[in-house]
């Protein structure tokens, strides 16, 4: 029941937060929503910064879920296939937490732990064969443009859903990039 109640409860908050953002959102508010009292809430929560904490780590990519063109110099379908799954996997919470009424720091997090899930393989083939500098500040410009672009695209995409499709947009950041 424990788990079933967490589960719950950030269900609760996080349709709360789509909403009205966090600086508006009550434990009284998300316990009731989920159907638990504050008690409950506390088990599991300190407030509701760790909802959204809690929220915003699921949302950080781990290596294995990066689209190959962060980590590759040949292009591929891959990409595409990888890029479209993480973007309908996470939508609806990037839509959220990446748009004008997200969290300003989760785009910051998410450059820099995608930067450093990348940067953590670097002495392995894959990272030495891809279109990245040898050097410190080079290797981190790339990677920033690379990483801030795919962002600032997903978001355009899913501010602008009538303008193309999912697919499509992949397809032209894949042209653009290679």
């Amino acid at each position: 029941m424990s788990e079933k109640a967490r589960v719950h409860l950030l269900e609760a908050f996080w349709g709360l937060y789509c909403q009205a953002g966090i600086e508006h959102i009550t434990v009284k508010e998300v316990a009731a929503k989920a159907g638990y009292n504050r008690s409950t809430f506390y088990e599991h929560f300190d407030d509701v910064q760790a909802c959204l904490r809690e929220l915003e780590q699921r949302c950080l990519p781990n290596l294995e879920e990066l689209p190959p063109v962060l980590t590759s110099a040949e292009p591929s379908s891959a990409f595409l296939q990888t890029f479209l799954a993480l973007y309908e996997e996470k939508a609806s919470y990037y839509n959220v937490l990446l748009g004008e009424n997200g969290d300003p720091s989760f785009r910051r997090r998410l450059i820099d732990e995608t930067k450093a899930a990348i940067l953590r393989i670097e002495n392995t083939p894959a990272l030495k064969s891809a279109l990245l500098p040898e050097g410190p500040l080079e290797r981190d410009l790339v990677l920033e443009y690379r990483i801030a672009g795919l962002l600032g695209v997903l978001c355009y995409a899913g501010a602008h859903p009538e303008l193309a499709s999912r697919e499509a947009v992949a397809r032209a950041i894949f042209r653009v990039l290679h």
